[in-house]
């Protein structure tokens, strides 16, 4: 799970923007669809106060790490982009108004995998960095507007914990 400080770090961005984005994305992704979103790669924020944080993909815990720090750079076989797409553009400059940590619970377990950062903006939009590794889509993190509930899969509002 994550930490509790993170928790409070991103319930801090309440109230404040994105402004600025970059990805790093497989150079073998550059010309699928949506490649600024589906591409496995890490992402960096940059917010309306100055502070960035970066989301990458954990493969042994198959969950979603955030830090407040500058991206990596993760080798040759990856290309830094600024994503430029509408996706993107209904999302910048809009005030957020809460996240919310998506869990994967496992059978017969209270362990549970955050395999999702769910960003809420007050235009009704938000965006998830989830952690994929399906028949689809292999250990892979992207970028998407929401993510399908099953039994096993919990939303936790930061702002109701708070």
């Amino acid at each position: 799970m994550q930490s509790e400080d993170l928790k409070l770090n991103l319930l801090s961005l309440v109230g404040k923007s994105i402004v600025g984005v970059e990805r790093q994305i497989l150079q073998a992704d550059i010309d699928m669809q949506d490649a600024d979103c589906l591409a496995d790669g890490p992402t960096q924020i940059t917010f309306s106060d100055g502070q960035i944080l970066s989301v990458y993909g954990d493969t042994e815990s198959q969950g979603v790490v955030a830090n407040f720090e500058e991206m990596h750079i993760f080798g040759p076989s990856y290309i830094k982009i600024i994503p430029s797409g509408g996706f993107w553009k209904d999302r910048l400059g809009v005030s957020i108004c809460d996240f919310a940590l998506w869990y994967f619970m496992e059978a017969n377990s209270i362990v549970s995998v955050n395999f999702g950062i769910e960003f809420v903006f007050e235009n009704g939009l938000s965006m998830i960095f989830e952690y994929v590794d399906n028949e689809s889509v292999s250990d892979s993190i992207q970028v998407v507007p929401m993510v399908d509930l099953s039994a096993r899969v919990e939303r936790v509002s930061l702002k109701t914990i708070s």
